[in-house]
């Protein structure tokens, strides 16, 4: 059941459209939180987990990654102000937060709802002309139980200049990546059409894209769900900026 879950989850990223955010960027959501339904994410964000499916108003982590026209000080002066402007919020800094990739500054962000009063906590990282802002919410009267879990996650994420480049032994992942850059690029060499069209074609789905997550799947389990996953769309979109 959960391997066909994972299937499930691989074949709609591989869906969206692609950005062009060059890098492969992931964490470590709170032990034991599940994904939430890839169908709500919005346009930059690349995934988001929840720690319960049951409650109505449940706590959440998600990860959106954006490129930035202007320098990091800049950029986070929009941000503040951004979050200024709405007189339902409070926002106070709470300084640097070490994460595997460098820096990133720590806002917390309090405001209501429905459900009652809402504590927001963002992770903003800067890096070469992105930002990459995780976001946690929960009920401020859960913030307690569960903070030092989303800093945890929150100093978890990892920048990388490429998919093989977050393992330590990555040759037999690059001979498959290069079996499938090729196997991609002798397809649109011969197969006429939109790339999207080409990639969904069920020659290529069959013999290519659907073993290879397949193997995703099967071989790097014990790096959890998020890094699948966001492997997968990694991947996808390196083959959309193919010719």
């Amino acid at each position: 059941m959960m391997k066909r879950f994972l299937l499930l989850c691989f074949l709609f990223f591989s869906s969206l459209l692609c950005s062009n955010q060059p890098q492969f960027t992931f964490f470590q959501p709170p032990e034991g939180w599940l994904m939430s339904n890839p169908t709500h994410l919005e346009d930059g964000l690349k995934i988001g987990f929840v720690q319960s499916q049951r409650k109505i108003f449940t706590p959440a982590i998600s990860l959106y990654i954006e490129k930035i026209p202007c320098d990091e000080k800049t950029y986070l002066n929009a941000v503040l102000k951004n979050h200024r402007s709405d007189i339902t919020k409070s926002i106070r800094g709470l300084g640097l937060l070490q994460t595997k990739s460098g820096k990133s500054h720590l806002l917390q962000i309090d405001t209501k709802s429905n459900w009652g009063k809402i504590r927001i906590l963002q992770s903003i990282l800067v890096k070469e002309g992105y930002a990459y802002i995780q976001t946690a919410t929960c009920l401020r009267e859960d913030f307690l139980k569960i903070n030092q879990e989303l800093l945890k996650s929150f100093q978890s994420l990892c920048v990388a200049d490429d998919l093989p480049s977050t393992l330590e032994n990555h040759e037999e992942l690059d001979k498959k990546l290069a079996t499938l850059l090729t196997s991609w690029k002798k397809h649109l060499q011969t197969a006429k059409g939109e790339k999207e069209d080409l990639f969904k074609a069920n020659f290529f789905q069959r013999n290519q894209w659907l073993p290879f997550t397949e193997y995703i799947t099967h071989n790097y389990a014990e790096f959890g769900i998020c890094w699948q996953i966001l492997a997968i769309q990694y991947v996808k979109e390196q083959l959309m900026r193919m010719y």
